[in-house]
Formats: structure tokens, sequence, C-alpha cells
């Protein structure tokens, strides 16, 4: 059996542990009631539906999204497919704040 070599021990995670590298966060670049496009170098492929969180000071908006639209290398175009009716007022607040298109 090897040496062990490493400072510390290590455990196993009984529950999953989320991080965030700053460089791989991706970010929403435009959004509306029904969708967004999401920066992100690494976008899901075209079809693919998952969980989007939105993290906000009063909770987290929490959609479920499908990728519809997949620009390699800069992100995604998603529709919003169901979200809990809390989870659409919060986003209907959000897209109230954020700047008209150009």
């Amino acid at each position: 059996m090897p040496e062990e070599k490493r400072g510390a021990p290590r455990f196993v995670a009984r529950d999953r542990i989320l991080v965030c590298y700053p460089e791989f966060e991706p970010i929403i670049r435009d959004l509306s009631e029904a969708g967004a496009f999401i920066e992100d170098r690494r976008p899901f492929r075209a079809g693919q539906t998952f969980r989007l969180r939105i993290p906000r000071e009063d909770g987290v908006i929490d959609i479920l999204a499908m990728v519809r639209r997949v620009d390699l290398g800069h992100g995604m175009g998603v529709e919003f497919l169901e979200m809990s009716y809390s989870s659409r007022e919060h986003l209907r607040q959000l897209v109230t704040h954020v700047s008209p298109p150009a």
C-alpha cells in the first residue's frame, strides 16, 4: 500500500458540496420572463434540460430550463419551462430591474 503523503486526512462527502470557480462561473447576458442567454464557455447541448438557480437576497429563483440554442465557446440560449409561483414573481421583479434592450 502506498505511503500517505497528504498533510491531513481526506473524508468522503456525504452530501453534495457545490463549488464555483470564478473563471468558470456562468453569467446571464440577457433575460426575459420566458428565457435567457447564459454566457458559459462550456454550454450544455441543445435540447438538454437542467435546473437553473438564480440567487437573490430574498431567496433563490429555481427554474426548469431547456437549452434551445448553443453558441459554442460563448454560451447558450435557454427557454424557461416551469417554476413555482414564488420563483415566477421573483423573476418578474428581476426582469423589471434590468436595463431594457438597446
